[in-house]
């Protein structure tokens, strides 16, 4: 379960140097834009802490943050997108999750980024 949350929501963080041709252009699905309705703080504050862990090669905090970031978003979905625990390792909800991290990976950048304007 700890290698499902970790890569569902690193990803996207992963693959955001990615060519923007190769971006998936699809919506996200019902969990995903639950997830995103019911953003915390909290969540882009770790997503935040753990990019910097990993920027500074420290990788077992990191990988702390992420399981701690995951575990509260999977808390999330439980209370208010109807998840359930037997769901969490689906690839329908590990794509969620993705979105979700995709979703604070990009206003994370896009607040770096206006802050150059």
């Amino acid at each position: 379960m700890k290698r499902s949350l970790a890569v569902a929501l690193l990803a996207p963080v992963l693959a955001m140097g990615a060519a923007p041709a190769l971006a998936q252009e699809t919506p996200p699905s019902p969990m995903a834009q639950c997830l995103i309705a019911n953003s915390k703080p909290e969540h882009e504050k770790l997503m935040r802490e753990m990019m910097m862990l990993a920027l500074q090669d420290q990788l077992e905090p990191a990988k702390e943050k992420v399981l701690e970031m995951g575990l509260s978003v999977i808390m999330v979905g439980r209370e208010k997108c109807g998840l359930k625990l037997t769901e969490v390792e689906k690839p329908e909800t590990e794509e969620a999750l993705g979105a979700y991290g995709e979703f604070l990976a990009t206003k994370i950048f896009a607040k770096l980024m206006a802050a150059f304007e």
